[in-house]
């Protein structure tokens, strides 16, 4: 079986360019990959904002970190589940002392709730960048 392409000459200048036909034979691009998959797509900053954002919301952030360090373990990225784990830990803390600082009045639980939601949002978006 026989594939035609068509290639354009740059030498004429107006919009009905001659077209040129060149024959491919299927041995020819059977060397060149077909199809590629690859199940995580975290290489840029702006993935790695939103990942931070997600990771300081409570309990949402602690499945969003557990979430991105499975996936960072099925994919061989080991240096990113530790601190997948380490977010979801401070997730889990950080909203349990937000919650008992809020409802017993204590400024200093709030504060390091706070504090370990941020661990937990910066922990996401250090794994969600990679």
């Amino acid at each position: 079986m026989k594939i035609l392409t068509a290639q354009t000459n740059s030498s004429y200048p107006y919009q009905g360019q001659k077209l040129e036909a060149s024959v491919t034979s299927p041995e020819s691009t059977s060397s060149a990959p077909v199809e590629s998959f690859r199940f995580s797509g975290h290489t840029n900053v702006k993935e790695g904002l939103i990942s931070g954002v997600l990771g300081v919301i409570p309990l949402t952030g602690a499945a969003y970190n557990f979430g991105a360090g499975v996936q960072a373990e099925f994919n061989g990225n080991d240096s990113a589940a530790p601190p997948a784990r380490i977010g979801m830990v401070s997730n889990l803390i950080g909203t349990a002392a937000l919650i008992g600082g809020a409802f017993s009045g204590n400024g200093i639980a709030v504060s390091a709730g706070l504090g370990l939601l941020g661990v937990s949002g910066l922990t996401a978006a250090y794994v969600g960048s990679l």
